[in-house]
């Protein structure tokens, strides 16, 4: 390969290397859209992938938990637990707001028991985080 690109002009080369970059922003919109329309389908079917033969297609998520939502914590949590997880806002150079080390949070609610763990199912916030897109394996001859 590399043999062959030594060979191309300069004006070959600068030519080749542009259309390949308007071919592959044309393919990385087309891709865009059928990626929404994918996140429409299993929306309206209220599914999280969509069932085929070939292609695996599922919808991948996160949890976020707004700080806001967490507050009601400082409440349940005794002060040496709260200080494992929760940073009050205050300045540093610049405003740094209140936040909490979820993953400190959520084994603490489950040892507080059911109010801390109603408050935390309350705040969690489930966001897309992508797709899982792969080709299935092919079923092997017997």
């Amino acid at each position: 390969m590399n043999d062959r690109l030594t060979a191309i002009s300069d004006a070959g080369l600068l030519e080749t290397c542009g259309k390949l970059r308007e071919q592959l922003q044309d393919t990385r919109e087309i891709l865009g859209r059928l990626e929404q329309e994918i996140w429409r389908r299993m929306e309206e079917r209220q599914a999280t992938a969509i069932p085929d033969r070939t292609w695996t297609c599922e919808a991948k998520t996160r949890n976020i938990y707004p700080a806001m939502f967490l507050t009601p914590l400082k409440e349940v949590f005794d002060t040496a637990d709260l200080a494992e997880c929760y940073t009050p806002a205050h300045q540093e150079v610049v405003d740094v707001p209140e936040n909490w080390d979820v993953r400190k949070v959520v084994p603490l609610a489950r040892r507080y028991g059911a109010q801390a763990l109603a408050i935390v199912e309350r705040a969690k916030v489930t966001e897309r985080a992508g797709l899982k897109f792969d080709r299935k394996p092919s079923p092997q001859a017997h």
